[in-house]
């Protein structure tokens, strides 16, 4: 594969922090992080909610669509948290990273990376700060109260994690949509995107 020429001019840049990555679940889905996709973890969730009476079969217009799934739960119960509770969020916590994840934290402590948003909910991105130590570094940004803590490089959560409460998880239409607008998740938004140059990975829409 070959890099786009502006891309490469940016990482080598004199200075650095030229460059930004937003990471989506595909990042988390090559070993050793081995993640499902969002539309295997809908429809498993989907099944087990249905399984235990949390949901009736079409409750959900499309299953397969993580963000349905939140929102008939949201619906029927007047919280996401049980649907929450059946996702992997021990895989999610102990998440390691892969090549992709160790390339990106290496990057940001070389400085030739400013910023890391990630879409997703497992740590991998935060073990692999770890695993070339930068956790020195680098600002870990995962609700409104961490902004205080802002550096030169970071990695946000813009959805939330896996230790954020369970109606913090952005899933839900509503949450993706809407509620990010005039909050912290916009700053970032904006913050991210008047970087140079912005590259975005493992994204399914």
């Amino acid at each position: 594969m070959t890099l786009p020429p502006e891309l490469l001019r940016a990482i080598s840049a004199e200075g650095g922090c030229q460059v930004a990555f937003v990471l989506g679940a595909g990042c988390s889905f090559e070993a050793p992080t081995a993640l499902p996709l969002s539309r295997h973890l809908a429809l498993e969730c989907h099944r087990t909610l249905v399984e235990h009476g949390i949901l009736d079969e079409g409750d959900c217009a499309d299953p397969s669509d993580l963000s349905l799934v939140a929102d008939a739960v949201f619906a029927k119960h007047g919280s996401q948290d049980e649907l929450v509770r059946r996702m992997p969020r021990d895989a999610f916590a102990n998440a390691e990273p892969n090549n992709g994840y160790r390339s990106a934290a290496a990057l940001l402590r070389e400085r030739a990376v400013c910023d890391v948003i990630t879409l997703n909910f497992d740590l991998a991105i935060d073990h692999a700060l770890s695993f070339v130590s930068a956790r020195g570094d680098v600002a870990v940004i995962s609700a409104p109260s961490d902004i205080s803590r802002l550096r030169a490089r970071n990695v946000v959560h813009l959805h939330g994690d896996v230790r954020s409460s369970e109606d913090d998880w952005v899933l839900r239409t509503e949450q993706i949509e809407e509620q990010w607008r005039d909050g912290w998740e916009q700053l970032m938004t904006i913050r991210v995107m008047t970087t140079p140059v912005v590259v975005f990975a493992g994204l399914c829409t």
